[in-house]
């Protein structure tokens, strides 16, 4: 087969026209700016911090990121409803404001323990909370766009939260870990600012059941997908977690991308659902899962290629014992991406099945990070074998929801 032909094979495949029309682009190019942006932040926070502010500063985006992925629920409770009723009722966007001004209460009644566990000051906390709370109403009107399947709109609100925290940079030079909490407030302020905010309908029926129901799960794993940040803070030596900090830093680029495919496809699975074609929301999620599994494959080549280059010009000399071992440290985050890819499909077809294996994932998750205080190694290992378990778990559900529809 020449090049050109087997190129002309590829480019037949069904799965890949996801790349052929303008949303899959949009979701495309806004994920490859949104990563790049992210990556250029924390590595900036890399170069300037010294081990100990650093895994503080990374302590203060794992909170971030554990309340921005467990708004995922109040999003896609939100394109469900967009989806089946092409409005939004008046006591979810209620429902979101309460929700937000509570959350920020809480971080800020929790500061006992974040000063004594992670050794965070009251400036810290009195910074990163807005941002906790501003996040639920944001993932109405993120989720109402993705329920309009509007990329667009919702790649600018993506856009915009990560282009004023790029400008912002100075005040973490200014200010430390403090400063990166405020940016990182004022960069949601942003987007939910200039996010449209689309009608509600006050007759609409909405229970707040219905978020407890679809968002467990979604809450859980937003637990996976950020606790260890937080916790390698309080169970590893500065140094040690510095360098986990740097090795998750780069294990976010196989998860966003599964992100990445999980976001485009989600939509289209609860439609299929919703109209009552199961197999077709299952033949969606495979092929998902299909361009997640080699968009990890092309990571983990890449690295075990130029890791150790990466990490030398990227990050610096302090990390360059995290260069060769770099292709294996991120496997575990490239399983869990596609997890999520598949927890997706779970939530989109509301099989509920599910949650059983994540609830007992991150017992293990967070008890293994707890007990653990020797180095990042013990933590990467312990991760890829229980993150391993859950993916194969995943699997076997996945194809056997696959048999039971034939």
């Amino acid at each position: 087969m020449t090049a050109i032909s087997g190129w002309a094979w590829l480019s037949s495949m069904r799965w890949l026209r996801v790349f052929r029309n303008r949303d899959g682009l949009v979701v495309f190019w806004q994920n490859i700016f949104i990563n790049l942006s992210t990556f250029i932040f924390a590595t900036v926070l890399v170069r300037l911090f010294q081990p100990a502010e650093l895994s503080m500063a990374n302590s203060v985006l794992g909170l971030f990121l554990v309340g921005n992925i467990a708004i995922a629920v109040i999003q896609i409770t939100t394109t469900k409803l967009i989806i089946r009723h092409g409005s939004l009722p008046d006591e979810l966007w209620k429902t979101a404001v309460r929700l937000g001004w509570a959350s920020s209460l809480v971080v800020i009644a929790l500061f006992p323990f974040w000063q004594l566990y992670l050794g965070w000051s009251l400036l810290m906390v009195l910074c990163i909370a807005p941002a906790i709370g501003l996040l639920f109403p944001l993932a109405v009107r993120r989720g109402a766009l993705l329920g309009r399947k509007d990329y667009t709109g919702y790649a600018k609100s993506q856009l915009v939260d990560n282009v004023v925290r790029l400008l912002g940079l100075p005040l973490a030079v200014l200010f430390g870990p403090a400063g990166v909490a405020a940016l990182i407030s004022v960069s949601v302020l942003a987007a939910l600012l200039l996010t449209p905010h689309f009608a509600v309908v006050k007759q609409l029926t909405f229970r707040v059941r219905s978020l407890m129901t679809a968002g467990m799960s979604i809450v859980l794993f937003s637990i996976t997908y950020t606790v260890d940040l937080i916790l390698v803070q309080y169970a590893l030596p500065p140094v040690e977690a510095a360098r986990y900090g740097v090795v998750n830093l780069v294990g976010k680029v196989p998860l966003a991308l599964g992100a990445m495919v999980a976001l485009y496809f989600l939509p289209i699975m609860i439609a299929y659902n919703e109209a009552g074609r199961p197999q077709a929301a299952w033949k969606a999620a495979a092929k998902a899962l299909l361009i997640a599994s080699g968009g990890l494959v092309v990571c983990i080549g890449f690295l075990a290629l130029f890791g150790p280059i990466l990490v030398s010009i990227v990050f610096g000399t302090t990390y360059e014992v995290l260069g060769p071992q770099l292709a294996l440290a991120v496997l575990p985050f490239g399983l869990l991406a596609l997890s999520g890819v598949l927890l997706n499909y779970f939530v989109a077809v509301d099989n509920r099945l599910h949650t059983l294996p994540l609830v007992i994932f991150v017992v293990f998750q967070v008890t293994g990070l707890l007990v653990m205080h020797g180095s990042y190694r013990q933590v990467l290992s312990y991760l890829l074998v229980i993150t391993l378990v859950l993916y194969v778990v995943y699997m076997v559900m996945f194809i056997s929801k696959k048999a039971s529809k034939k």
